[in-house]
């Protein structure tokens, strides 16, 4: 069996949890003897030489769209997330205003247009624009042959939100080849790891301002910022106390085991995770 994944077309570009997703799902089909191919959008391919596609990142249809109607079956891996609280809460300015003002589809609609307009989204349905957000989701629900949310919690929150039925298997993230338990590496005291993309959503600067006035603690913060997120990245470092560590360009995974072994807690103190997989790997 050979297997398209199809990702948002910045998936290595500015890799996050649906890269690792996407990537050790692979692996694991792989295994079973199935021939997976992981295919960035905007990237050629002729979906006849495929017995499925698997599309992931529900929240952006404009990418999924292009490749509507399908000729294969496929299936959808959601990552369902919903950014209206980072959005709100986590910028400043315009950006902030648009949030409080508009509902969060119409928000997603108009970080498409702009991800479109600065290019780094490479391929957009024209549909999409058409249409709107929330009814673009609809349409690849609607043409979906299964759905694989991560939890029960996704299954609710896309139903709620989307109202459609689709045959749905939940598949939890996680995976115990590369992270295993090890309880004779001793633990720091005070020491505070935070593993993610450091970007609003993630909601470092709060936890960098905490522990800034708990001097006998420790943060080291391991991530690279994502696109749009040099400037929140920037401000992190900029009102960092001396207790704070940034790790530059973050790590591969294999080389994340001795932080998680060694440091008191790991803390992921986002607006929103579907189920945060550095907190998983901690774990």
């Amino acid at each position: 069996m050979r297997v398209a994944f199809i990702s948002r077309s910045s998936l290595f570009d500015d890799p996050g949890g649906d890269t690792i997703q996407m990537q050790q799902t692979a692996a694991e089909l792989s295994s079973f003897g199935v021939e997976v191919d992981i295919i960035e959008n905007g990237k050629t391919y002729k979906q006849s030489d495929f017995d499925l596609l698997h599309f992931f990142n529900l929240i952006r249809p404009g990418e999924i769209m292009p490749h509507l109607p399908s000729k294969v079956p496929y299936v959808i891996s959601p990552i369902y997330v919903d950014y209206s609280m980072s959005d709100i809460y986590a910028r400043d300015g315009f950006n902030a205003k648009i949030a409080q003002n508009l509902d969060k589809n119409r928000v997603e609609y108009l970080k498409a247009l702009m991800r479109f307009l600065k290019g780094s989204d490479k391929q957009i349905s024209k549909k999409y624009f058409l249409i709107g957000h929330k009814n673009s989701m609809l349409k690849v629900l609607r043409e979906a042959n299964h759905l694989l949310p991560n939890s029960k919690s996704e299954e609710q929150r896309i139903s709620t939100d989307l109202n459609q039925k689709v045959p749905t298997t939940i598949i939890p993230n996680g995976s115990t080849s590369i992270f295993s338990m090890d309880r004779k590496t001793p633990r720091k005291p005070g020491s505070i790891l935070c593993v993610a993309r450091i970007e609003p959503r993630k909601n470092q600067k709060n936890l960098i301002l905490a522990v800034n006035d708990l001097p006998n603690l420790k943060l080291t913060l391991i991530g690279r910022p994502g696109n749009n997120s040099q400037d929140y990245y920037d401000e992190c470092k900029r009102i960092s106390g001396t207790n704070v560590e940034f790790i530059e360009g973050g790590l591969d995974q294999s080389e994340l085991i001795d932080y998680y072994r060694s440091s008191s807690v790991h803390v992921l103190p986002s607006w929103f995770e579907t189920t945060g997989l550095s907190s998983l790997e901690a774990g």
